[in-house]
């Protein structure tokens, strides 16, 4: 969450610094071209980082990187062409690449955004009856990482396979709930305040 906050606040000191740079259109176009070079360069850095074995910035670089690549694929939305021979390609170089921890890292890091919107978007069927339960993406999200932690600290030495079975399901309890109790009715006020 902190580095979250981080991103955010970088985010709105784009927008803050285009529009004091540009007028009219040309702000939203000075703004775009501030997160697709912030992409370029932190993804460049981080490349360069993970082939060179050196700590380019860490923790904060990669997750600038990820965090931006969603904001660009956004402003790109209109270009992206989600294909199920891209996926397959982009999903056979990730295979490939384990054999090499530096080739893989690189490789994840500039095909890990497609992959999840291709996954995210296209899939159809009984896949997608999930959703129709309620929106708890949001709520696994948020106490993922805190549930991990209260096992760990519960249950000292827990393998990864129990970790995950266990704080999974916890996770996805308190998202429900989450959803079903808070989510969905804020969002419903929120819908009736635009409509007011």
């Amino acid at each position: 969450m902190p580095f979250e906050l981080r991103m955010y606040i970088i985010l709105a000191t784009m927008w803050i610094v285009s529009r004091m740079a540009a007028s009219g259109n040309m702000q939203m176009k000075t703004f775009q071209t501030l997160v697709m070079a912030s992409v370029f360069m932190a993804g460049a850095y981080h490349v360069f980082g993970e082939i060179h074995s050196i700590d380019a910035g860490g923790n904060f670089i990669r997750l600038y990187y990820f965090f931006f690549s969603g904001a660009a694929c956004y402003i790109l939305r209109e270009h992206i062409r989600l294909s199920r021979p891209a996926f397959l390609l982009v999903s056979c170089l990730l295979a490939i690449s384990l054999i090499d921890k530096v080739v893989f890292s690189v490789i994840y890091c500039l095909t890990f955004a497609y992959v999840l919107l291709y996954l995210a978007y296209i899939p159809a069927g009984s896949v997608r009856k999930y959703n129709q339960m309620g929106d708890y993406s949001y709520g696994v999200y948020i106490y993922a990482f805190p549930v991990q932690q209260a096992v760990a600290a519960s249950i000292p030495g827990i393998g990864v396979l129990g970790m995950l079975a266990i704080s999974a399901v916890a996770t996805l309890f308190l998202a429900t709930i989450s959803w079903h109790f808070l989510e969905f009715h804020a969002l419903k006020l929120r819908r009736t305040q635009a409509h007011g």
